[in-house]
């Protein structure tokens, strides 16, 4: 009878001990099932996520890649910078900073993304402005000048950073944006092919850098990751 109860013990423990060992090994498969399903699912979130903030990103550059285009083509901004080229009187250097910065100013104020707005001579001198700026600043002073002196009227984007000449722009982490203007009519403001594509100035836009970070720290985003902007 004693040898019964101490076999009925022993098969009782194997039992339940496989029982244990069973549902432990059942718990760590499932686990691990969990935990792969679960970082799938993050993973997917993160991607979408990274992929909706670099389309947004991509739509404030071609925003602005758009507005530089439509700045350097501007009808009036175009006929007075050939104009003060050309010798016309009446559009001495003065009147010209008039001219332009009341075009930035009635045309481009709407926008709190820009810094400031800059129109230089071909021989650097600065024309207008939509905010303060020093205007005896000269564009080749830059380090990149060389590089916009060169190009073929293509945006260029430049380095974050904050430029003392201006007051908007000493306390402000800006985005540059340069290009060269090229001509795309004649004197008296007739469009003239033969006319076209000779080099009148330079256009500098710094853009507000918070137009970007606040995209990286919108409450749904940075409730749950933390964005880089990089490139």
């Amino acid at each position: 009878m004693k040898k019964s109860h101490t076999l009925r013990g022993y098969i009782s423990g194997v039992c339940i001990c496989a029982m244990v060992v069973t549902v432990f090994i059942i718990g760590i498969v499932s686990y691990s099932l969990i935990k792969n399903n679960s970082m799938g699912q993050i993973r997917k979130v993160d991607s979408w996520m990274v992929k909706q903030q670099s389309e947004n990103v991509s739509y404030l550059i071609e925003k602005y890649d758009a507005l530089a285009l439509d700045l350097a083509f501007d009808s009036d901004l175009q006929k007075t910078l050939i104009d003060f080229n050309n010798h016309v009187e009446g559009y001495d250097i003065n009147s010209v900073r008039i001219r332009i910065s009341r075009i930035f100013t009635e045309k481009y104020s709407y926008s709190d993304d820009f810094s400031n707005i800059i129109l230089f001579s071909l021989d650097g001198q600065v024309l207008g402005m939509k905010n303060p700026f020093d205007i005896y600043a000269n564009i080749s002073s830059y380090n990149w000048f060389d590089m916009v002196s060169g190009s073929m009227g293509e945006n260029i984007w430049l380095e974050p950073t904050t430029d003392s000449r201006g007051e908007s722009t000493a306390n402000t982490l800006s985005m540059p944006m340069v290009r060269k203007i090229f001509s795309a009519q004649k004197h008296g403001n007739v469009w003239n092919r033969s006319a076209i594509a000779l080099p009148q100035g330079y256009l500098l836009v710094y853009l507000n850098m918070e137009a970007f970070t606040e995209l990286m720290n919108e409450e749904a985003v940075k409730e749950f990751k933390q964005f880089l902007l990089i490139d």
